[in-house]
């Protein structure tokens, strides 16, 4: 698996991702953040299409309250 955080531009290798799946929990920070896998064998290698993540901040609630002072 690659990254690209320059809009596709360039990717590098993600460290330790060789598996079929990849799997990490996302932050705000990796918003916009392009994705790609890249398969070898005896053939050759071919990149996937590149997927841009979407991350977006949960919504907050605010709760207020009021209590009686005794």
């Amino acid at each position: 698996w690659q990254v690209s955080t320059d809009d596709g531009a360039t990717f590098q290798d993600i460290s330790g991702a060789t598996s079929s799946t990849l799997t990490f929990n996302a932050t705000l920070a990796d918003n916009g953040k392009k994705y790609r896998a890249v398969l070898t064998n005896s053939e050759g290698t071919a990149n996937t299409a590149v997927a841009t993540l979407t991350v977006t901040e949960p919504p907050s609630l605010v709760v207020t309250t009021t209590s009686d002072a005794v």
